[in-house]
């Protein structure tokens, strides 16, 4: 199973220059994370009302089918001590952190302004939120939004995807230290996936982010699975023809968005969207693998700057949200609701919806270039 490195290795992250990175896992993040973006533009629009768009909540499942599989591939033989689970941690939280807490004051600040405006008798510049107190502020600094403490989401909305990926790092280095044999590893997260899934599906918490850490062992399981299963059967999947590996890739591309249409509109149960979610999830990426990063366009958008921005729009975008939503009450005396105005005309909707995910993408550059990768190198070097 760990030939799957030295053969077809996938990634170069910045943790492990030795790796092969390959782009186009880099592409299908960011791709995934905008329509998870349009998915919490509350405007009326011709296409942010779609029924793909309404279901999208569904791709970050997607993120973390991707990230139990990445990283069982850079890490998989690499936290079997004590000393690098710790040095595997800290890599992760170098990564996730700081823009987590920078995310976190930032909504903060505008939670403040509001709370400001409110109580000084000034006119409100935006709708508050009930659920952002000072527990789960702390919570959230501790990564413990999606833990089921609490009953709705609070404070920086995506955070809570990153609380279960954190706990998801946490187990993985727990397995890792206590497991030495590969299968150990695999059935142990084979039966946390399971575990995972169950409670998903028993207490019907497809879409409710407060109990994502289940969601986060599912996803995060299979991502594992997918490894393993490459692993095992890496000669027949050489063997394998481009095209044939290519039509494997576009089937589970052009299925995303039908299971996101359909459980949108209705036509499936979010059950069954969810599982379907998974299993084109674990289609895409491993076709993407048994491609050997040769997938058309992927590869391209993966190379550049799109396929860096992935973390930083998905952890930005409800902050720019929020601040949009005290500019368009105070400029332009629109009526807010729902995380953002429904007061206006399709077309604006469409002008405001197309310009704030362009902003979001600016924005998270800027981040990723002057931000975050500062802050990991500085981190990493206390784990040298």
């Amino acid at each position: 199973m760990s030939e799957l490195s030295a053969q077809s290795g996938i990634y170069r992250p910045l943790d492990h220059p030795k790796v092969v990175q390959y782009h186009s896992l880099d592409a299908l993040r960011t791709l995934a994370a905008l329509p998870v973006i349009l998915h919490h533009i509350h405007l009326d629009s011709h296409f942010l009302q779609a029924p793909m768009i309404e279901a999208s909540w569904l791709m970050v499942d997607f993120f973390f089918v991707l990230s139990g599989f990445i990283i069982c591939h850079v890490y998989f033989q690499d936290c079997s001590t004590q000393r690098h689970a710790v040095r595997f941690l800290g890599l992760r939280l170098a990564r996730i952190y700081p823009l987590h807490l920078l995310t976190l004051l930032l909504v903060l600040g505008l939670e403040l302004l509001h709370w400001v405006a409110q109580y000084s008798g000034v006119s409100q510049v935006a709708e508050g939120v009930s659920e952002n107190n000072p527990f789960s502020f702390f919570a959230q600094l501790g990564l413990l939004g999606a833990h089921g403490f609490f009953d709705k989401v609070s404070w920086n909305l995506p955070a809570w995807s990153i609380s279960a990926e954190f706990t998801c790092y946490l187990i993985f280095a727990f397995i890792s230290m206590r497991l030495q044999r590969a299968r150990w590893k695999v059935a142990a997260w084979t039966m946390l996936g399971i575990f995972g899934a169950g409670v998903v599906i028993k207490r019907g918490v497809f879409d409710d982010p407060t109990w994502g850490v289940f969601r986060g062992l599912c996803g995060f399981g299979l991502g594992v699975l997918v490894f393993a299963f490459l692993g095992q059967f890496r000669r027949a999947i050489s063997a394998m023809s481009r095209q044939l590996c290519l039509g494997w890739l576009v089937a589970g591309m052009v299925l995303i968005p039908l299971v996101l249409h359909a459980t949108g509109a209705g036509m499936i149960s979010k059950l069954s969207g969810w599982l379907l979610l998974l299993a084109a999830s674990a289609l895409v990426i491993g076709s993407v693998v048994a491609l050997r990063d040769e997938a058309p366009v992927l590869k391209g958008l993966g190379a550049g700057r799109f396929g860096c921005i992935s973390y930083s729009i998905y952890m930005l975008h409800m902050p720019l949200i929020f601040a949009a939503q005290i500019l368009w009450h105070k400029l332009f005396h629109y009526e807010t609701g729902g995380g953002l105005l429904y007061q206006t005309s399709k077309v604006t909707g469409d002008v405001w919806g197309v310009g704030l995910l362009l902003l979001t993408c600016s924005v998270g550059w800027l981040s990723y270039r002057h931000l975050e990768t500062p802050a990991r190198m500085r981190i990493r070097k206390w784990f040298a």
